[in-house]
């Protein structure tokens, strides 16, 4: 953001307090721990969270520079990750029950209720929640390109919710 000199950012849980920045809150992202339901952590009837570690996790590589030479660890106490680069790629990999791993509920739902996917419940939260926001300098104005982006994708969401 600062080092790209980016001029629009859509960010989850974004810590900056100052006041030079124009941030408007999208909606909620539902995340949804799934498995294939032929994955074994399917068969089990009680998970404890230190089992879950003992099969592969599916992670969404983070894109932050910060993360760039060292990535993130996954979300539970895996000991096996297989990083990928988008949440389809992801998606395709859960349906083929190459692990488990969180989904935003909104790519998922045609899946969970054909049962194609399954919720794994565990003594841990099965669900948890981003809070996106999209975010601009205030003392660079968005120019015509993305003021046009601004308001395609509020526009879309807001059909979405319709």
């Amino acid at each position: 953001w600062e080092s790209d000199e980016a001029d629009l950012m859509i960010i989850l849980d974004f810590e900056d307090a100052s006041d030079t920045l124009i941030r408007t809150a999208l909606p909620k992202l539902t995340m949804l721990r799934l498995a294939a339901p032929d994955h074994p952590l399917a068969q089990l009837d009680s998970i404890k969270g230190d089992q879950l570690g003992a099969y592969m996790e599916l992670v969404v590589r983070d894109s932050s520079p910060r993360h760039a030479r060292s990535p993130k660890r996954g979300f539970g106490n895996a000991q096996h990750l297989t990083w990928l680069s988008d949440f389809h790629s992801k998606r395709l990999a859960l349906l083929a029950g190459a692990g488990h791993g969180w989904m935003p509920l909104q790519l998922v739902e045609d899946d969970l209720h054909h049962g194609r996917l399954i919720q794994i419940h565990t003594s841990e939260p099965d669900e948890w929640t981003y809070s996106p926001e999209l975010v601009h300098r205030k003392d660079r104005p968005l120019g015509r390109a993305g003021q046009r982006f601004v308001e395609i994708l509020l526009a879309s969401i807001k059909n979405s919710d319709d």
